[in-house]
């Protein structure tokens, strides 16, 4: 299948000048637009997202608005409003966030994660299957072993007395005997592949498992076979040491793939297969750079951990109150210092919740990011994915009415984090603001203005 790329916010049709996508692709695209809707609509609604959902019109044409990631039927969606370099970095950058809350955790705001994780499971037992129907009948066979002659020096035979050897010895004035035997070993290309083999899938189904709460019946009873499969089938001569040492390289695998009885070369182009998909599916953190998010989102989560590396330059690693169970929202440093992330503080709205708002279980905006030190509210910030000279004005009339409502009147701060390149200094109801585009294709360019906003803020 041809893949397509599109790009954000076009009207795109199922041929053009560079690019045409079969009916059958162009009917995957559809059913799939349509059997996730409801979940992207429910996901715009609890976090936020301005994002319109993906569609396809009554003309037939796909929007995705800013919706990026790989889609069914081959089309690849990628955002307009920055280069691929900076894009990919965004990605790498909130990917190792997303990595350490967990997949599942993320759901809350990346809604099709979870699906990332079951294509996971699913190619994994799948290998998993196929491993299990070659490593059987090995198993029941007699394992390949190699024959390698052991001479021994020594005062006893130990086979088949070796003569000229013994000679040799003698005229040097050892009163020794050398003799020769038959060394087997079970040490082979084949049998350290299958221990190999055995030993990874057991490894990382427990990954799937424990990182990722993957854990489902016949997960725990693949990882059950792996395991008995290295600690208890295969010989000791060959389990007591550390798997990781025997890996073959790929002259090796590909020795066997030549060279091997049909079993083992079945067993070593079983592994190349994995080893190929692993660096394009099985791995779930390579899989989220492909799953369908706004853009926007990632852009915030990129944001978000150059806010949390700022203050942790300064105060050292943080506590998450949140953490374990759901998406976290707080961050602590110090004890003193709270990073709110995409969080409502209704007890320190000072006009939308006593005044505009006041029934039972209402709340006030919750910005993107907030810094609390000693209670008070002291820095709002909102991350626009929108050029720095052309913010949308229902986005800047929100981000106005965090400012008016949590800052006090003096002594607060405000940033928006744009795309672009211009930056602006201002006040707003008589606290600072500060509008950063973000940002240049270098990497310490970039962060640095995340560290001058958390200076400014804490000093």
């Amino acid at each position: 299948m041809s893949q397509v790329t599109f790009e954000t916010y076009g009207a795109h049709t199922r041929s053009g000048p560079n690019h045409s996508i079969a009916d059958d692709n162009w009917a995957q695209l559809q059913s799939y637009l349509t059997n996730v809707r409801d979940t992207v609509d429910a996901v715009r609604r609890s976090q936020g997202i301005e994002e319109d959902p993906p569609t396809i019109r009554r003309d037939n044409r796909f929007m995705p608005h800013g919706w990026v990631g790989s889609y069914p039927g081959g089309v690849d969606v990628v955002p307009d409003k920055v280069s691929e370099e900076t894009y990919n970095r965004f990605l790498t950058e909130s990917r190792g966030f997303i990595e350490s809350i967990g997949l599942n955790t993320a759901e809350a705001v990346l809604p099709f994660a979870p699906d990332v994780l079951e294509d996971a499971r699913a190619l994994y037992l799948r290998y998993s299957e196929s491993c299990l129907e070659l490593t059987e009948p090995l198993l029941a066979a007699r394992l390949p072993i190699t024959v390698e002659p052991e001479t021994y020096v020594g005062h006893e035979l130990r086979g088949t007395p070796d003569f000229a050897t013994t000679v040799v010895k003698r005229s040097q004035g050892r009163r020794v005997t050398a003799s020769t035997s038959v060394h087997f070993s079970i040490e082979t290309l084949g049998t350290r592949l299958l221990y190999q083999f055995n030993y990874v899938l057991r490894e990382r189904l427990r990954d799937l498992r424990d990182t990722f709460d993957i854990d489902t019946p016949q997960v725990r009873q693949r990882i059950a076979y792996h395991d008995g499969v290295c600690r208890e089938r295969l010989p000791a001569q060959l389990t007591r040491q550390p798997a990781t040492e025997l890996f073959l390289d790929a002259d090796e695998i590909a020795t066997l793939q030549d060279e091997a009885t049909d079993q083992i070369a079945d067993l070593a182009n079983l592994w190349a297969a994995y080893k190929q998909r692993l660096s394009t599916e099985l791995d779930p953190s390579k899989r989220y750079d492909a799953a369908i998010k706004p853009a926007s989102k990632v852009f915030e989560l990129w944001c978000l951990v150059q806010i949390l590396n700022a203050l942790r330059g300064r105060f050292g690693q943080e506590t998450r109150p949140d953490a374990g169970t759901t998406f976290p929202k707080r961050f602590i440093f110090d004890d003193r210092i709270t990073l709110h992330y995409d969080r409502s503080k209704t007890s320190d709205s000072r006009y939308i919740k006593p005044l505009l708002r006041p029934a039972p279980n209402r709340r006030a905006g919750a910005p993107d990011f907030m810094i609390e030190i000693d209670g008070d509210i002291r820095w709002i910030a909102d991350a626009k994915f929108q050029n720095a000279t052309d913010i949308d004005l229902g986005g800047a009339q929100r981000f106005l009415s965090y400012v008016t409502d949590y800052l006090p009147d003096t002594g607060g701060a405000s940033t928006l984090f744009c795309i672009g390149s211009t930056t602006t200094d201002g006040k707003i109801a008589g606290t600072s603001f500060t509008k950063i585009g973000a940002l240049d294709t270098s990497t310490e360019a970039d962060h640095q203005p995340f560290r001058t906003v958390v200076e400014e803020v804490l000093s």
